[in-house]
């Protein structure tokens, strides 16, 4: 699909929901940027809720593994809730600049 039409798509107020949940099932795209700034997921592809899940759970496991082992203390967390958030920062710019 060439990028003028993929626009049109993203112009187009049917496929957005309060400005930041985009559902457009004919946009091959997964993640695209948000009318305003940043970038949010294309709803209407499964794929999207994969990459959803996986931000939740990289996000989430770290913290959850330090606790689970006995290494609650504030600064194991803050390094664990500080990791993932630096590796859920980075996948999604190294996803957002790669070329389809």
């Amino acid at each position: 699909m060439a990028a003028p039409e993929l626009e049109q798509l993203w112009q187009d107020p049917r496929h957005w929901t309060a400005s930041i949940i985009y559902h457009c099932a004919a946009d091959p795209r997964v993640i695209v940027p948000k009318q305003r700034r940043g970038w949010t997921l294309n709803f209407a592809h499964r794929s999207a809720w994969v990459v959803l899940l996986g931000a939740v759970v990289i996000a989430v496991a770290p913290t959850l593994i330090v606790v689970a082992t006995g290494y609650g203390s504030v600064p194991a967390v803050s390094a664990a809730v500080a990791l993932s958030i630096v590796v859920v920062c980075f996948g999604a710019a190294w996803e957002s600049g790669r070329q389809r």
